[in-house]
């Protein structure tokens, strides 16, 4: 007979949890790489209080916008246009949640000055951070799954009737 294999798969809390602690180090790494591109690789000594205030309320307010849109939850191995537009709707969503919480704190004279510039660096590289990441997932999965198919096998065609988007990653 055939041996029986298992996969085991993290539980699905344990899963998002994971994700969204993956997209909270893009989403750091994106503001930080803003900051650093934006001041050609020399951060200045005044901006730095922005950039240790603005990391955590960047990864809140973005991750906040990720879990409104779901993006916990999509597939990687699946990523289709329209989970990469809701992606970057979702940083679009986090990045404006973000302006305006710079917008107060610098009103409130909590931050002295802050580059607007910034902002839309980081809406670039969070968007190409997270959507770039996923992509690769897929590509990985597809190339992984190709090398591992046996290449002496027939392939048969099959028609999926009724079956709509589901249909579609079946193929």
């Amino acid at each position: 007979g055939r041996a029986m294999t298992t996969r085991w798969s993290a539980p699905l809390w344990a899963r998002r949890i994971g994700v969204l602690t993956f997209d909270a180090g893009l989403v750091a790494l994106a503001l930080a790489s803003a900051f650093w591109l934006r001041f050609d690789t020399a951060i200045p000594r005044d901006m730095l209080p922005a950039l240790h205030m603005g990391l955590p309320i960047a990864c809140a307010l973005k991750l906040a916008a990720f879990v409104v849109f779901r993006l916990d939850r999509l597939s990687w191995k699946h990523l289709d246009a329209q989970e990469t537009f809701l992606i970057g709707v979702a940083c679009l969503v986090g990045s404006a949640a973000l302006a305006l919480a710079f917008f107060v704190l610098r009103e409130a004279r909590v931050l002295s000055t802050f580059p607007r510039s910034i902002l839309a660096i980081d809406f670039a590289l969070t968007f190409l951070a997270v959507a770039g990441v996923r992509f690769a997932s897929r590509l990985l999965s597809e190339f992984s799954a190709r090398s591992a198919r046996p290449r002496a096998v027939a392939r048969r065609n099959a028609l999926i009737v009724g079956a709509g988007d589901a249909g579609a990653q079946l193929v």
